[in-house]
This record gives structure tokens, sequence and C-alpha cells, in this order.
């Protein structure tokens, strides 16, 4: 199973953690994915874009073939 975002393809990242002698740890931080039904199929939805699903007015989630692919700021 993907952790990856049907409509706007946002994935894990690498993040770094740091003890108190500064030695660096690699982890993974994963995006909040929430499960939506759209007309029967499940999809994998991130906060953020139901977040802007919400701002636009959008009662109900649309198909992600029928969203242009959303401009989230990602780094």
């Amino acid at each position: 199973m993907a952790r990856r975002c049907d409509y706007c393809n946002r994935g894990p990242q690498i993040a770094a953690t740091r003890s108190k002698s500064n030695i660096q740890t690699k982890r993974w931080q994963h995006v909040n994915l929430q499960p939506r039904t759209v007309d029967g199929v499940k999809y994998k939805v991130c906060t953020k874009c139901l977040k802007t699903f919400t701002k636009r007015g959008l009662i109900e989630i649309p198909k992600p073939s029928e969203v242009k692919k959303l401009t989230h700021a990602v780094k």
C-alpha cells in the first residue's frame, strides 16, 4: 500500500532528528492520509487536499481523474 495522495501525489519525505550531541539520524515524515469513498471506490486523500476541496466549496470529493493536478507547495 503506497503512502501517496491520489490527488496531488504527495508522499513521504526524509527528515532528521538531532540528539543532544547533534548527531543526525534520518527518519521518515509521512503524509496525513485519510480514506475517502467516491462512487464506491476508496481513495487516499491527504488532509491538505481535503482542506482545498472545502475551501473551493466542493461538498463531494471529485474523482482524481476529474481534478487537475493540485498545486500544493511541495518541496
